[in-house]
């Protein structure tokens, strides 16, 4: 596919990446010299071919002046530019900084996070940000993307919270179903607000009180709803809940791995007829993130039709929720459903 300069939006500078019968890439450049920023893009485009091809057929740059010129620091426009890569941390930040903190979450609307790629202007806000808050090994566009990064503050999660391996040789990234890793995690982002907005440390301490008090409350209510229950297993269609089971003592059993996306083996399914019948459960789960509206997969109703299981949603967090009738719409809102509903298949009085 060929892409030609005409093709680019005119009068302004532009940068179209095409690849062409021969897979070869071609770069047309528009008529002003490109900023630092730009050859970064550029960098990052050609070194990844995660990217979408949307990005890569064609990059309009738009107004390209110095950084400082278009998004500024806490100092300078009296917000601080964070960006996340998943829903949670979105939440987080939103909740610790208010109106100090403008937060940019690269897999909002309907992005599966797993397979986030990024787009043209993706690439530049991580550029430009003040913060990039992220899970290494998560999302492979967003590691991508870090690497080339400008920005001054990176803070990758994992190096507060370690994550564990799944027990399929992969690691569980799900760390934010745990509200009491959240709240450690909290504690940090809270410090580098600080860091980079001395004068709000008032404002961001009152609210990682705040944020404390609820994520403290989610804790005590799941040890509390969880602790005397008719079963200890539950069923799920996502390995999703590791950390979650950890911390109540509750052991999942899912139909597929940490990857969505992989199907069962028949052996794997097998093993799961058998522990449904022997730990006589009733209900089997499927990813239900409030913000993509998805159905059970194949595997998950066959396995629901045949044992007679009711099938119920439950929600991975890594999607921001829509907005619910009654108004309940954010993380806390959706770890409350979420108990409620473990504790309804699990017998939970």
């Amino acid at each position: 596919m060929d892409v030609q300069s005409t093709d680019c939006v005119s009068g302004r500078r532009f940068l179209c990446i095409g690849l062409d019968r021969y897979s070869r890439v071609s770069i047309f450049l528009g008529s002003m010299e490109l900023t630092k920023i730009d050859v970064l893009m550029i960098m990052i485009l050609m070194k990844k071919s995660l990217l979408s091809v949307v990005s890569l057929c064609c990059l309009v740059l738009v107004g390209c002046s110095p950084v400082s010129g278009e998004i500024g620091t806490a100092n300078e426009t009296g917000t601080i530019n964070v960006v996340v890569g998943v829903y949670p941390y979105a939440y987080m930040v939103e909740t610790l900084g208010g109106d100090r903190v403008s937060v940019t979450n690269l897999a909002e609307g309907s992005v599966e996070p797993h397979d986030l790629e990024l787009t043209a202007r993706q690439v530049r806000t991580l550029t430009t940000s003040d913060l990039i808050i992220y899970q290494r090994g998560f999302q492979p566009a967003l590691d991508a993307g870090v690497e080339q990064s400008q920005t001054p503050r990176i803070f990758d999660v994992t190096t507060v919270v370690p994550l564990e391996n799944s027990g399929e040789g992969t690691l569980d990234q799900h760390i934010w179903l745990d509200p009491v890793l959240m709240a450690t995690i909290a504690e940090d982002v809270a410090s580098l607000l600080i860091e980079i907005d001395p004068a709000g440390e008032e404002h961001y301490r009152a609210n990682l009180e705040g944020l404390i008090t609820t994520l403290n409350r989610l804790d005590e209510d799941y040890t509390q709803g969880l602790a005397t229950c008719e079963r200890r297993e539950f069923l799920v269609e996502h390995a999703a809940f590791g950390y979650l089971a950890q911390r109540y003592n509750l052991t999942q059993i899912s139909v597929k791995g940490v990857n969505p996306d992989v199907e069962p083996s028949p052996g794997h399914l097998a093993q799961i007829y058998e522990e449904v019948e022997l730990r006589g459960l009733t209900t089997i789960f499927y990813d239900n993130s409030s913000g993509a509206e998805l159905t059970p997969s194949g595997s998950t109703q066959s396995i629901a039709d045949d044992l007679q299981l009711r099938i119920w949603p439950i929600d991975p967090l890594e999607q921001a929720p829509t907005q619910q009738v009654d108004h309940h719409n954010k993380y806390p809102d959706v770890m409350d459903m979420n108990l409620w509903s473990l504790r309804s298949a699990n017998g939970c009085p």
